[in-house]
Order: C-alpha cells, then structure tokens, then sequence
C-alpha cells in the first residue's frame, strides 16, 4: 500500500482522480488509503491521517470520510472523551480494504489512475 509521506504530489493526484471517478468525491480514495497503512484494531487519530496526508486536507475533511467509512463498517469511532483529546478511530476488518488495495494498485498498474483535472479539492 501507498505511503503518503513517501509519495509525491502525482499520487496523490492519481487517488484523488480514482476517487472522485469511483465516489464523486476526491477525498475518500486518498483517505481511506492513509487509514489503510493502520493496522487492524488500532487507533488512528484525525492528526495521523493528515499528517499521512502530508497536511493535504483538514481535519473536518478527515472527520467527514471516516465518517462515511464508519456507515460502511470500515472503521469505528472510539468514544470521544472530549478536548483535549482528539477523536479517534479504529480500522476494523472489512472486505472493504481488501477491495481498495486491489482496485487502487490495478489501477496503478494499468495507467489508468491519471489525475482529475475538475477534482473537488
């Protein structure tokens, strides 16, 4: 799996497209792929996925994606103690990652994943 802090702005771009042609949204892809580097059953703070993000989106864009992730049964939000602590997520076992890894790499492989020009950021 991609690793966002090593990966260069191409990638990225490339995650986005693949995300905004499967989702009509940009920021699923990208996100879902930083979670992914998580291991299974441990936690992953908003902080974390941004910072794998390399600082491309915020927070409350974060938040929305695990979200949606999370009505999927792909990860599952931990209780929020409230601040200062930051809401945190666990990645559960789903064959939702085991789709995403092989859809994302075969569209890597295959040169399909080229960057949406009218991507939403």
């Amino acid at each position: 799996m991609y690793r966002f802090h090593e990966m260069e702005s191409i990638y990225y771009e490339r995650l986005r497209g693949l995300s905004h042609r499967l989702f009509r949204n940009a920021r699923i892809v990208p996100v879902a792929i930083a979670a992914a580097g998580m291991p299974l059953g441990r936690s992953l703070t908003l902080g974390q996925v941004e910072q794998e993000l390399g600082g491309r989106l915020r927070t409350n864009q974060i938040s929305e994606v695990l979200e949606r992730l999370e009505e999927i049964g792909a990860v599952h939000e931990l209780p929020y103690p409230g601040q200062p602590h930051p809401r945190t997520w666990e990645r559960l076992e789903s064959p939702f990652w085991a789709f995403l890894e092989a859809w994302v790499v075969q569209q890597m492989q295959t040169g399909v994943a080229e960057p949406e020009r009218d991507a939403r950021r």
